[in-house]
Order: C-alpha cells, then sequence, then structure tokens
C-alpha cells in the first residue's frame, strides 16, 4: 500500500471534463462490460 504513495506514481488530470467525464464514461463502460459478461473483469490504469 505504501507503494502507491510515490511521486513517480502520479498522472496528471488534466483538460477541461477530463476528470469527471471522461473517466466517468469509462467507469459506466466498464461496469457494462461486467454486468454483459457475468464473468472477470481486469481494469489496467496507468498515465495516458
Amino acid at each position: 500500500m505504501n507503494n502507491t504513495f510515490f511521486l513517480s506514481n502520479i498522472a496528471p488530470q488534466v483538460g477541461k471534463g477530463f476528470n469527471r467525464d471522461k473517466w466517468a464514461h469509462l467507469e459506466r463502460y466498464a461496469r457494462a462490460l461486467v454486468k454483459h459478461y457475468i464473468g472477470g473483469l481486469w481494469i489496467l490504469t496507468g498515465p495516458l
């Protein structure tokens, strides 16, 4: 858990509506995939 607090693990959240609009859309899409394919879903994140 402590490894998540390194500055090398940060990513900027830039652009108008990026953090709310784009990520919210991605999260809704991921939830829809899970509901449709009742298996497992791996979500990998990182800087864009």
